[in-house]
């Protein structure tokens, strides 16, 4: 993908129990040598977007969706 980065995908369907379809996508990630960010949908806590779009618009190599949210419903670990 780029220098620090490299994507792995698998979908052996024996890894889950019953065997079945599966994808999963992997990212190795050399930390010494990628700049980690976060964002959010449209800058706003309780804003709505595609995590494609999220890239786009940060021009990132590479994005992943991991919301993690408190009882409140806000996002976890903005400040």
């Amino acid at each position: 993908m780029a220098a620090g980065i490299e994507l792995y995908r698998i979908s052996d369907p024996n890894l889950i129990t019953p065997p079945g379809p599966i994808a999963v996508q992997l990212l190795r990630i050399d930390p010494g040598r990628v700049r980690f960010e976060t964002a959010l949908a449209q800058d706003t806590v309780l804003g709505t977007e595609t995590v494609p779009d999220m890239a786009r618009r940060a021009n990132a190599i590479a994005a992943v969706n991991g919301g993690f949210f408190l009882p409140s419903g806000e996002p976890r670990g903005c400040s």
